[in-house]
């Protein structure tokens, strides 16, 4: 449950980065998203659980390690599933937002 919740808000950050209009933010949000998603469970586990304690001189417990595995790789599909979703509004109704006084990002709310 807890993964499931910190993977939401991973994925929602995502989101937000991957529909900004910053072209960097936009690239950063891409790459951490394929990255994320193209790893294998497992092969992320057993990264999270004994490469990065050996590589950072600090132990990580199992739980620990086990939630920031989901996190990352569950909220890496949120985040490529709601910016989809965000992605298929038609620019028409992007713009017609824009006209009628609405800000980029009560725009990107209320549409």
């Amino acid at each position: 449950v807890v993964g499931i919740i910190l993977a939401s808000i991973w994925g929602i950050l995502m989101v937000v980065l991957g529909v900004a209009e910053s072209k960097i933010l936009r690239t950063f949000s891409n790459i951490i998203i394929y990255i994320f998603r193209g790893l294998p469970l497992l092969v992320l586990a057993f990264f999270i659980y004994i490469g990065l304690p050996h590589l950072l001189n600090v132990k990580i417990p199992a739980f620990v390690a086990g939630i920031l595995t989901l996190t990352l790789n569950e909220g890496a599909y949120t985040g490529a599933f709601v910016k989809g979703g965000f992605l298929s509004v038609d620019k028409g109704q992007m713009e017609a937002a824009r006209s009628n006084g609405l800000s980029y990002w009560q725009a990107m709310r209320y549409v």
